[in-house]
């Protein structure tokens, strides 16, 4: 097993590693294996991101949406991108990838497709964040 992957959560499609520690089963069909006892000083960062991911990620998805009712392209496409760059600190691969979406695509200034997406953003969130909540408890 990789020392710096030695723990990974998988949330459906969203997948979370960790540095190696000690064996978790988190339920739901989740689980995470970690085979030290103390978790490292990345390990305590990895968990600041997650609670600071959790505390801003519904503001700032509530923002997006009031962005594209008021086809404010410009700020909608600067909530996405810091929704992908808390993603992406929080290990949330598809959430990354559906906010880089909507970011492009409001760079562009294309609206329908950042509509689209941002419901299924908002769903995956929503799945992820008791899973995560459960987790870092």
């Amino acid at each position: 097993m990789n020392e710096s992957l030695g723990l990974s959560l998988a949330c459906g499609s969203e997948s979370i590693s960790f540095r190696q520690g000690r064996r978790v089963f988190l339920g739901s069909g989740l689980s995470a294996i970690v085979t030290q006892a103390a978790m490292s000083a990345a390990d305590r960062t990895a968990f600041r991101l997650w609670f600071t991911f959790l505390a801003d990620a519904p503001a700032q998805l509530l923002a997006l949406s009031e962005a594209l009712e008021k086809e404010d392209t410009v700020t909608g496409s600067r909530i996405a991108h810091s929704l992908r760059g808390a993603a992406s600190n929080a290990g949330g691969e598809a959430l990354i990838e559906m906010a880089r979406s909507i970011e492009s695509g409001l760079k562009a200034g294309e609206l329908s497709e950042a509509r689209r997406i941002l419901p299924e953003l908002s769903s995956k969130f929503s799945r992820l964040k008791p899973k995560l909540e459960a987790f870092i408890a």
